[in-house]
């Protein structure tokens, strides 16, 4: 029994075997005939003597070998083209002027803008006088206070409330003059 069981194993491997070298050997015979192992085809052409005559005919373009890419710094029109395509040109030489179309309304909006921002600087030195004044009351009053404190006149409380009210007015004008430097620098960015 375990030699029937034997001999049924060793046919099927002998059958996989046959069937695996089978598919090995018509792989290879692919690569090497039609595969890219297979030799190149030649075409063989006999040498006629005869007159060149330009046969070439077609539609294209003819382009530069190199390309660079110009353009305006400003959005506009162009108002003249001073060389054309295929001419010769030098560094620094003027190859088309743009139309000034808006250019006195661009002058009028910066304008508008630089006084707009002086208008805004001027408001914010104005808030930070009348920060400047607040914090300066604050801090007399915070002063008297304690005097009055010291003498037992009035509560912690009240003394407490008005030591927050000249907190608050301090970092008041701390922001008043950041507000102020922040609209000075926007008036020279503006300008």
């Amino acid at each position: 029994m375990k030699l029937s069981a034997a001999l049924k194993i060793s046919k099927r491997n002998l059958f996989l075997s046959f069937g695996v070298l089978a598919f090995v050997a018509t792989l290879a015979w692919l690569f090497v005939t039609r595969g890219p192992l297979a030799p190149v085809g030649i075409e063989h052409a006999s040498v006629v003597r005869m007159n060149v005559e330009p046969s070439l005919f077609g539609i294209g373009t003819v382009e530069a070998r190199l390309a660079y890419a110009m353009g305006p710094t400003q959005p506009g029109r162009v108002l003249r083209v001073l060389v054309d395509q295929g001419d010769a040109v030098k560094a620094g030489q003027l190859l088309a002027e743009m139309d000034p179309v808006d250019l006195d309304k661009r002058f009028e909006a910066a304008a508008s803008a630089v006084a707009r921002s002086k208008q805004t600087l001027q408001a914010l030195r104005a808030q930070q006088a009348e920060t400047e004044s607040r914090e300066k009351l604050a801090q007399a009053n915070l002063a008297r206070y304690q005097d009055l404190h010291q003498k037992n006149f009035i509560a912690k409380e009240m003394l407490e409330s008005r030591r927050h009210e000249a907190n608050a007015a301090t970092a008041a004008l701390a922001a008043a003059r950041a507000n102020a430097e922040g609209a000075a620098r926007d008036v020279g960015r503006v300008e």
